[in-house]
């Protein structure tokens, strides 16, 4: 699922900053800063992506999922109806059908 691969997409970024942070540490102070930022600065964007997946899976979603429902039931309620009138049509056309052949008739009989 997408949540799966978010969580999978945060893990291997993180990995390789977590192993360079230790090593970044170690490095005389010209040299480690650069990485330093960078890595500050991907861990931000990770946790911003974090918090984006937590709102999808918190706020989203779950608003997807009534809509999703909500339009369903609509959906159904509306071939209910479709049905329902579909078959009064067709007994009003087989009535009014049946009184021309009883007017045709009628004038059949009067002339």
């Amino acid at each position: 699922t997408d949540a799966e691969a978010v969580h999978k997409l945060v893990d291997e970024l993180l990995a390789p900053i977590a192993e360079t942070s230790d090593t970044t540490d170690e490095q005389p102070s010209g040299r480690g800063t650069r990485k330093g930022q960078s890595s500050a600065k991907l861990l931000e964007d990770c946790a911003e992506l974090e918090t984006i997946y937590e709102r999808h899976l918190q706020v989203l979603l779950p608003q997807l999922q009534s809509l999703d429902a909500s339009l369903r039931q609509t959906q159904a309620e509306t071939h209910q109806a479709k049905c329902t009138l579909t078959s009064q049509i067709y007994a009003r056309l087989r009535s009014i059908s049946q009184l021309q052949s009883q007017i045709a008739e009628l004038r059949i009989k009067l002339h």
